[in-house]
């Protein structure tokens, strides 16, 4: 929820058998603005994670928590910024929730998009909404030292897939480059990746833009979206 000059807020709701209720409002940035917003749920230990770019372009996160039903949403601590280093090419940021590990991936943009997209693991704290996230950015789109270029916006997306206990990461080229695919599981021992090979999903001819994904547990298949020319 993105307006009121800027400032990201969070609303839970409860949905019935019948109805939708509405809980409160909390402001998640605060008094300042905030953009690209996005939110994941910690399944295991019942809290949020909301991310977004504050108004001097870093990435910003924030535990939030709610009672039960209907409840107003409250933060348990402070913001804090993951990366060391503000983004300039305003991609992202996105973060995702990985059961099996119980942590998140927070990814980003890198410094320039020919860089491709980075990211932090973190292990929040629900009791005083700490982040504890440590080593530095790992680029998310590098396979057999090659780097792959992300567009700009949010032309990207990742979910958790229950089926392969991994997160798919997917993004599209500015330059029309295909849309690229893979997996990446974060480690439960410490703060380092996993990763399967990148794959390449249409011709190069294609420009992919506004990409997403949804991961059917049912049948194991992955549904990818892409606006393509």
């Amino acid at each position: 929820h993105n307006n009121n000059a800027g400032r990201v807020k969070i609303m839970l709701w409860t949905q019935g058998a019948s109805s939708v209720t509405a809980g409160g409002v909390y402001t998640v940035s605060g008094t300042t603005a905030g953009n690209y917003p996005d939110v994941d749920h910690n399944t295991t230990d019942n809290y949020y994670i909301v991310a977004y770019r504050d108004t001097n372009n870093n990435v910003t996160l924030r535990l939030i928590t709610s009672s039960g039903s209907g409840s107003s949403p409250t933060a348990a601590g402070g913001s804090h910024h993951i990366f060391p280093a503000a983004r300039a090419n305003y991609t992202g940021p996105r973060v995702c929730y990985h059961p099996p590990s119980n942590k998140f991936l927070i990814a980003t943009g890198a410094a320039s998009q020919s860089d491709g997209l980075v990211g932090m693991v973190i292990a929040p704290t629900k009791s005083n909404g700490s982040m504890n996230a440590t080593g530095s950015d790992i680029g998310l789109t590098t396979y057999n030292g090659t780097t792959y270029s992300a567009a700009g916006g949010m032309q990207w997306d990742m979910k958790y897939d229950a089926n392969s206990q991994a997160i798919i990461l997917t993004w599209g080229v500015r330059s029309g480059n295909n849309m690229y695919v893979r997996t990446i599981k974060p480690n439960s021992s410490d703060a380092t990746l996993e990763f399967g090979p990148i794959h390449a999903v249409g011709s190069s001819g294609q420009v992919h833009l506004y990409v997403g994904l949804a991961c059917d547990t049912n049948v194991g298949k992955t549904a990818l979206l892409s606006d393509f020319s």
